[in-house]
């Protein structure tokens, strides 16, 4: 089993920080970083090196904006350093997201769980396809019907605007398939 190094808290914290800001798109600079992370401008320009060149974040530097920004404008970095309780429950509810599957919503979450977990894919020391917990915890199949996209885009809608939605429920009994 690989013993991966584990990031010292504080400068875990810094890493992340400085994501958050160049992410943010206020074009932030070593020198604005440095102080509000109370280190040197030295410190934060290894961290840059180290975001940009260990963990493959597409950083680079605005003459016009003085200061860093992604090139890749949905960049940010992976929830890999993260607790490991955290990222079981992660793991865990991307497995219950099948309740969802029949919805216009499931793809877009699905995509998203992809992407926050993808540092994980690969990463289990039983050296099994998937992980433990997909085995154990059962998401019994959901016979829901479609939802039709239009339909859930209007209640979107609604619920994003705060409007009072009201609808009729018919089962499938009475409707037929």
């Amino acid at each position: 089993m690989k013993q991966e190094k584990l990031l010292p808290r504080p400068l875990l914290a810094r890493i992340y920080f400085i994501d958050w800001k160049i992410a943010s798109g206020v074009y932030p600079n070593t020198r604005d970083l440095a102080k509000e992370c109370e280190v040197g401008t030295a410190t934060i320009c290894r961290d840059i090196e180290f975001i940009r060149d260990r963990l493959g974040a597409p950083i680079e530097y605005s003459p016009l904006h003085r200061g860093f920004f992604y090139a890749e404008k949905t960049f940010r970095l992976p929830a890999r350093f993260a607790a490991a309780e955290d990222m079981l429950a992660l793991g865990m509810a991307k497995t219950l997201l099948s309740f969802y599957r029949s919805t216009p919503l499931y793809e877009a979450a699905r995509r998203l769980m992809d992407a926050i977990t993808a540092p994980l894919a690969g990463e289990e020391s039983s050296g099994e396809a998937e992980p433990w917990y997909e085995k154990r915890i059962l998401a019994p199949f959901s016979a829901s019907y479609p939802v039709n996209e239009e339909i859930w885009r209007a209640i979107f809608t609604g619920l994003r605007e705060n409007r009072i939605i009201t609808f009729e429920y018919q089962s499938t009994m009475e409707r037929g398939f």
